[in-house]
This record gives C-alpha cells, sequence and structure tokens, in this order.
C-alpha cells in the first residue's frame, strides 16, 4: 500500500473529522459553556456546561499519583495507534470493514482525549450532560460517545460470534 492511498483511507478521513470535530466543539465549550454545577443537572434534561475530568471514566483513577494516572489514561491509546497502522500497512492483521469502522471510533475518541490531556493539563473537557430526575449520565462528550459506541459495537460482534460458534455446535 502506497503512502497516498493510506492517507486516502475512509477510516483515516474518519478519525480525523471526529478528532477535528470534537476538539472544536470543545475550544467553543471553554470559551461558552459555564461551569458544571450539581443544580444544573438537576434541572434539564440535556445540560451543556464545563466538566474537567482529570480521573477517567467513572473517577476510577481518583486516587492514583498523577504520574501513575497519566501513564494509565495515554497508553491505550498509544498502543492503539501502532495496531490500526500496522493493519492499514500490512496482512498481520485483517479486519472486516465493521470491525475497521468500530476501531476507527475506538481510535478517534481515545486520540481526541488523548489531545485533551495536552491541552488541559491533564484533564478532559466534557460538556453534555443527560438525565430526567434520579437518572443522570454524569458528563462526557464526543469523544467519549465515540469509545462507548465502539465498546458497544465489539462486544455485539463478539457475543455474535460466541452465538453463531455454539450454534454451529448443536
Amino acid at each position: 500500500m502506497h503512502a497516498i492511498t493510506f492517507f486516502r483511507s475512509p477510516v483515516l478521513i474518519i478519525i480525523i473529522c471526529i478528532i477535528t470535530t470534537d476538539q472544536s466543539i470543545k475550544l467553543i465549550a471553554t470559551h461558552l459553556f459555564p461551569l458544571a454545577t450539581n443544580e444544573q443537572l438537576s434541572n434539564t434534561l440535556i445540560t451543556l456546561a464545563l466538566q474537567p475530568n482529570y480521573n477517567g471514566f467513572g473517577n476510577v483513577y481518583t486516587d492514583f499519583p498523577y504520574s501513575v494516572k497519566t501513564i494509565l489514561l495515554c497508553l491505550p491509546t498509544l498502543l492503539l495507534v501502532p495496531v490500526y497502522i500496522i493493519e492499514r500497512k500490512t496482512t498481520y492483521l485483517s479486519f472486516t470493514r465493521k470491525i475497521r469502522s468500530l476501531f476507527a471510533l475506538l481510535l478517534a475518541g481515545s486520540v481526541s482525549n488523548l489531545l485533551d490531556r495536552f491541552f488541559y493539563q491533564g484533564a478532559v473537557i466534557d460538556y453534555i450532560a443527560i438525565g430526567a430526575g434520579a437518572l443522570q449520565t454524569g458528563y462526557f462528550n464526543l469523544a467519549d460517545m465515540c469509545i462507548l459506541t465502539a465498546a458497544f459495537g465489539f462486544g455485539f460482534e463478539y457475543c455474535s460470534k460466541l452465538s453463531l460458534k455454539y450454534s454451529n455446535l448443536r
């Protein structure tokens, strides 16, 4: 595969579009949205407010030292990039179109959140919350939606293959 073909890849174009869109929204949000408060969550269905997140999904890394937290939050993304390049440049991995699309979502969301960690002193900028009464999502962003969509897609794909495998054993 030539370099020109590699950079014209639809998957790469999707990745770049998602990262650009997410980063643009975050830039606008940092200038226009107020800082998040608990009162905002209880009053509306959709809340747009700034919520810097220093601890990862669900505040999992709250008690870790900053350097360990940074490595744990950045490492998955740094591992995804070589996998994408190897898949595109060699025949060692051959993803189906569906898996390639899910991988693009995962990589785009991960890279966008990693860029946040560099641009916003270790924080990821979350700006959307959805809820109704006591049911609340917490704050998230476009990159988080891409990562979650990819995770569900991979899970569904895995379960489908497992189901097919076990139905063939009967």
